[in-house]
């Protein structure tokens, strides 16, 4: 198998100059299958070339020169990366909205940004949620993260270990052989990290919001029980699990789409009243005006919901309240 690249600096002859083109590096296929939730949904198959940061995209050849794969994702510490199987991007690229002209990305942004007020308004919050920008989405999860680990070296070490025991007693109070774990109990722990209390505890009240601190919490838990109670690890792996877990785009979108539905009250019957193409230095986004039709005080009566083009489709990255 070869992978083409473009020359690097361990690549440069005499004199330190590098070849023009391509490079031609061999491998082996070493893994088939593979899945990784931090990259999105699909099987992908592992490489054992050197895959480095800015080759993805690049294609991947077999020893008669058909493109089988594209560099998708690499390991930060270790040598080797992984593909996307080539049926599986010839479908994605099947799949990709036509976006060429400005009548057509108005259109796809208009219909995604209905989409996801009828996800909402539907109560189909997963489908809502993937809808979330992967880029603002890490930016959200960044900013939540290093808030709560600012406190850990503190006190709030004490209130995320009460947690965490939270967890092990709904654990160890299932009987031996139980097939199924009750998540509603897991839920409610979930639920108190939203107080006020616990947030006063953690040291984060006033920094993050209760939608934020639930979320962390949420994805923490999913992920820390499930090693545990089904996996049946011990407590330090199924902590590394939790950690993993929070660093995917999957648990991003969970703190995003907090982010975003804390600025109105379920119930709110949004409608698409406007939206605007704006040009980019890389990428347009788009802004959308929202019209609220309750009437009754409770709920802003215009939201501007802000959208980003990236991974061939528009995804939603935040809403405001009219001139906030």
């Amino acid at each position: 198998m070869l992978l083409l690249a473009r020359p690097g600096e361990d690549d440069a002859g005499a004199g330190g100059k590098k070849p023009d083109g391509f490079v031609a590096r061999t491998g082996n296929v070493r893994e088939l299958e593979v899945f990784n939730p931090a990259v999105g949904p699909g099987a992908f198959f592992g490489l054992s070339q050197a895959v480095r940061r800015g080759q993805s995209g690049g294609p991947v050849l077999d020893r008669y020169g058909r493109v089988v794969g594209v560099v998708s994702w690499t390991w930060k510490h270790r040598v080797g990366g992984y593909a996307i199987p080539i049926a599986e991007a010839a479908q994605m690229l099947s799949e990709r909205p036509a976006m060429d002209t400005a009548a057509e990305q108005t259109a796809r942004a208009t219909e995604r940004a209905r989409g996801f007020l009828k996800a909402l308004d539907g109560g189909d919050l997963e489908v809502a949620r993937r809808m979330m920008s992967p880029t603002y989405s890490r930016k959200i999860r960044q900013r939540t993260m290093t808030t709560i680990a600012e406190q850990l070296p503190g006190d709030g070490r004490a209130a995320v270990q009460q947690f965490v025991a939270a967890l092990e007693d709904i654990i160890d109070s299932e009987p031996a052989g139980a097939e199924e774990l009750p998540f509603s109990k897991v839920q409610d722990v979930v639920l108190r990290t939203g107080t006020r209390g616990f947030m006063e505890a953690l040291g984060v009240e006033g920094a993050l919001s209760k939608d934020q601190v639930i979320s962390f919490f949420f994805e923490f838990a999913q992920a820390y029980v499930g090693a545990r109670y089904f996996a049946e690890s011990d407590q330090d792996t199924a902590m590394t699990a939790a950690m993993m877990r929070l660093q995917t785009v999957d648990a991003a979108r969970t703190f995003a789409f907090a982010e975003a539905t804390g600025r109105f009250k379920r119930g709110a019957h949004l409608e698409v009243e406007r939206l605007e193409i704006v040009p980019g230095a890389y990428a347009p986004h788009a802004v959308v005006t929202l019209r609220n039709s309750d009437t009754d005080g409770r709920q802003p009566a215009t939201l501007v919901m802000q959208m980003r083009l990236e991974w061939g489709d528009w995804y939603v990255a935040e809403l405001q309240t009219a001139g906030g």
